[in-house]
């Protein structure tokens, strides 16, 4: 039987765009040293460093799981200019969860970090 790994991460949101291939480089090589089939990468799919790690599990063809702090976290935390970064990656997650709590400002935010 092959031993199942989860792996989440919480990241810096202000990430330079020079830096960012050279971080999605580091976590796709890392990743890769488990077969995808024994992956699942969980995020919040916040801008920075959640998302770039969202990205390296999905190019790797691993399983992604949003673990939001709340069902209405797109429409009242995403930007609408990065609207199209987080909804293909949400859309690739089999399952998500959220806190259950009904505004995803902090302090009802930190549960989920």
């Amino acid at each position: 039987m092959n031993e199942m790994t989860s792996i989440a991460v919480t990241g810096h949101a202000n990430i330079t765009d020079a830096s960012k291939p050279l971080i999605g480089e580091a976590l796709v090589s890392r990743l890769a040293r488990r077969p995808a089939a024994e992956l699942t990468g969980m995020s919040c799919l916040a801008a920075g460093a959640d998302r770039l790690f969202a990205d390296a599990v999905l190019a790797l063809g691993a399983r992604l799981v949003a673990v939001l702090p709340s069902w209405d976290y797109r429409e009242r935390m995403v930007d609408p200019a990065h609207a199209d970064e987080f909804d293909p990656e949400r859309a690739a997650t089999p399952e998500d969860f959220a806190s259950g709590r009904a505004d995803p400002r902090r302090p009802p935010y930190d549960p989920s970090s």
